[in-house]
């Protein structure tokens, strides 16, 4: 079975506006319960903006999830992702190098 990462991208404060990544999770099983488990960090991950959050707004797309959160002065967006872990230089097996082969798509998503 692939590792699955959950990730977040979302909208850092300032007036530079970047971005933020956080991987949530690791999922080890299908896509589907990779999916299911980014689901459940949606609805429970309180993103750093707005203080005061007065409206969300959630829309599904192929690979997960992208959240809008209208606070009184913004909107802040994030993007939440199921992708497939293809190489972690901390786990074992082979190493990655500039003649590796690109990794095959395992299936799941669009």
């Amino acid at each position: 079975m692939p590792y699955w990462g959950l990730i977040v991208e979302q909208n850092d404060a300032g007036g530079y506006r970047g971005w933020t990544s956080q991987e949530l999770e690791r999922v080890d099983g299908a896509w589907e319960q990779a999916m299911d488990r980014l689901w459940h960090h949606v609805r429970n991950l309180r993103l750093n903006h707005p203080h005061r959050p007065s409206r969300w707004v959630i829309y599904r797309e192929p690979t997960g999830y992208l959240m809008f959160v209208h606070g009184m002065m913004s909107v802040y967006h994030a993007r939440f992702r199921v992708a497939e872990l293809v190489y972690d230089s901390d786990a074992p097996g082979p190493s990655l190098t500039k003649d590796s082969p690109p990794p095959h798509r395992q299936g799941g998503g669009a």
